[in-house]
């Protein structure tokens, strides 16, 4: 077992006395802002939208929400659809999962 000496554990006793001085403070702050919000009615939402710049959706830089986009893939058995984008339906996946390709529930442009 390696040996400390006194100097080096006080060292790291005030290091760390001046971390918890810090976190004392912050939650001294996060609670006065969150005082803050309640008195004037302001929600977590609009704040997170005023601190990124952003107008709706609070998406920062991207633009805001997307808007809806037509479905390109139909399971011709239960009417489930997908459009496409962001992470696959479970039935699509489930269907690959059993050797199915997914060209296969393309929705066909009329």
């Amino acid at each position: 077992m390696r040996r400390v000496s006194l100097k080096t554990i006080q060292r790291r006793i005030q290091v760390l006395e001046v971390q918890a001085e810090k976190l004392s403070r912050r939650n001294k702050t996060l609670g006065t802002i969150a005082n803050l919000m309640k008195r004037h009615g302001v929600s977590v939402g609009e704040l997170r939208s005023a601190l990124t710049g952003g107008g709706k959706g609070g998406r920062g830089g991207r633009g805001g929400k997307r808007g809806k986009v037509p479905a390109m893939y139909k399971n011709t058995k239960t009417g489930e659809t997908w459009s496409g984008r962001g992470r696959p339906a479970r039935w699509i996946t489930a269907a690959e999962k059993a050797g199915h390709k997914r060209t296969e529930f393309l929705v066909k442009k009329s």
